[in-house]
C-alpha cells in the first residue's frame, strides 16, 4: 500500500518515500493515513492481510482504535545477517520490471538482464539500508511481539532455508511443528506445468467428451492419455490402491472409482 502510495505520487506518497530511501520507517501518522483509505475499499469488506503493518505499537494501538479486528499475527523469524544476505542481493531491471537475486535466482547474463537492461539494486535494499533498518526494527517493531503475545494471537515461524516452521505448534511432527515447505522457482515452474496439464486434461474429458452414452471409465482414459502424452504421470494412478487416474464422480452420488458409469442427458459431473 505504501509503494502504491509512492507510485500516485501523492502528498503521502512523497513524504514515505524520503523516510525508506533513508532507511528509516514511514512515522505513523503517513503509514495509518494510507490504511485507513485502503481499508475503506469494497475488496477489504470480507477480510484483508496486512504485510509489514502495523510497525510500532501505537500504530497497532490505532488500529484497535478503528475498529479493526485482527485475528491472526505472524512473526517470521529470520537472524539479521540473512536478512542483509537475502534483501542485499535483490536486483531489478527498470526497463523491463524483471526480479533477481546473485545468489538464488541470478541473471543468466551476470550484470545485466535477459531482456539486455543493465541491473539495479533499489536503494532500500542496499546492505548499509538493510543494516539500520534492522536496528529500526529491533528498537521499534520487535515490542509488537509482547502486544499480540498478550493478546494470544502471535505466531513465531522460523524462516530459513526452504521450509518455515511453526515454532511451539503441538502437531506431533518430530520438531514439534508443522513444516511449511518453500517451493524454489524450478519447484514453481513444475507446479505451474502441472496445473496447465491438468486444466487440458478436464477440458478434454468435460467439455469435448462428457456426453449421453460414454462411461466414466472412458473420460479416465482420455485424462490418462493426455497426461502421459505431456510427459507426465496421473498422481491419483495407483495413490491408497486407487485404479483410476481421475475421480470422476456422477450427479454427487455413489463411489466416483469404479465400476465405470454412464453418462444420461442429465448427468452432472
Amino acid at each position: 500500500m505504501i509503494r502504491e502510495a509512492i507510485a500516485a505520487g501523492t502528498e503521502m506518497g512523497r513524504n514515505a518515500k524520503s523516510f525508506i530511501d533513508s532507511g528509516a520507517l514511514v512515522p505513523d501518522e503517513v503509514v495509518i493515513g494510507i490504511i485507513k483509505e485502503r481499508l475503506a475499499k469494497p475488496d477489504c469488506e470480507n477480510g484483508f492481510i496486512l504485510d509489514g503493518f502495523p510497525r510500532t505499537v501505537p500504530q497497532a494501538q490505532a488500529l484497535d482504535d478503528m475498529g479493526v479486528e485482527i485475528t491472526d499475527v505472524i512473526s517470521i523469524e529470520v537472524p539479521d545477517e540473512k536478512i542483509v544476505e537475502r534483501m542485499g542481493g535483490r536486483r531489478v531491471c527498470k526497463s523491463c520490471g524483471a526480479s533477481y537475486h546473485v545468489k538464488f535466482n541470478p541473471s543468466e547474463n551476470g550484470e545485466f538482464c535477459d531482456c539486455g537492461e543493465l541491473l539495479t539494486i533499489r536503494s532500500d535494499d542496499a546492505p548499509e539500508v538493510v543494516k539500520k533498518r534492522l536496528e529500526t526494527y529491533h528498537s521499534q517493531t520487535e515490542p509488537l511481539k509482547g502486544f499480540y503475545e498478550a493478546k494470544g494471537i502471535l505466531k513465531l515461524v522460523e524462516g530459513q532455508e526452504n521450509r518455515l516452521k511453526i515454532l511451539g505448534a503441538d502437531s506431533g511432527s518430530a520438531g514439534g511443528g508443522e513444516m511449511i515447505f518453500i517451493k524454489n522457482s524450478e519447484q514453481i515452474k513444475q507446479m505451474k506445468e502441472a496445473g496447465r496439464i491438468t486444466g487440458e486434461a478436464i477440458a478434454i474429458a468435460g467439455r469435448w467428451s462428457a456426453k449421453p452414452g460414454v462411461t466414466t471409465k472412458q473420460l479416465d482414459t482420455k485424462i490418462r492419455n493426455h497426461i502421459e502424452k505431456c510427459g507426465a504421470r496421473p498422481s491419483f494412478l495407483g495413490y491408497g490402491g486407487f485404479p483410476g487416474s481421475a475421480c470422476i464422480s456422477v450427479n454427487s452420488s455413489g463411489d466416483p472409482r469404479y465400476p465405470p458409469r454412464w453418462l444420461s442427458r442429465r448427468a452432472i459431473l
